[in-house]
């Protein structure tokens, strides 16, 4: 079990009362500095536990973060690869764990989030909803979009005060 912004999350039962990023990954440090987040997940859960240097450049391209049973992640772009991790605001690159950008030479891809408006009030009707996996949102889904799911699903719409 660990915890996210002070609330426990457990395998296979996820019991979190906030949406999730990996923010708190970039306290993570190798020495003095901080890990970014996309390369601590990339060393971390890389199965054949290899090590390998921090890309020193951005790709051209983007990708996109999305929110996925209440955590924000980034999709991997390679055509081939499945791979998905957890996205941080603080870190806005992505390097993925399972096949190292090897579609952009290895460099990092920045991670495109929407305004902070957006993301607040997408993150706040999503709370509303009872459980995690309840929780998901994709980029071209409006806040209006968000709202009437919950109308749809009789979950609650308000979302101030």
């Amino acid at each position: 079990m660990i915890t996210v912004n002070g609330e426990f999350i457990q395998r296979g039962e996820t019991t979190y009362a906030d949406i999730v990023n990996g923010d708190e990954r970039a306290l993570h440090g190798l020495g003095d500095e901080p890990t970014p987040v996309a390369f601590w997940a990339a060393q971390s859960f890389h199965p054949r536990g290899m090590r390998y240097s921090t890309p020193k450049r951005e790709a051209r391209g983007s990708v996109v973060a999305r929110i996925d049973h209440g955590r924000w992640v980034v999709d991997c772009p390679a055509r081939r690869c499945c791979a998905a991790q957890v996205a941080a605001e603080t870190d806005p690159r992505f390097f993925c764990h399972q096949c190292f950008n090897a579609g952009y030479d290895g460099a990092w891809l920045p991670v495109v989030w929407p305004d902070v408006g957006t993301r607040t009030e997408i993150e706040t009707l999503l709370l509303l909803r009872p459980e995690p996996e309840q929780r998901n949102w994709r980029p071209g889904e409006t806040v209006e979009m968000v709202r009437a799911e919950n109308v749809e699903h009789g979950c609650s719409t308000r979302t101030e005060g």
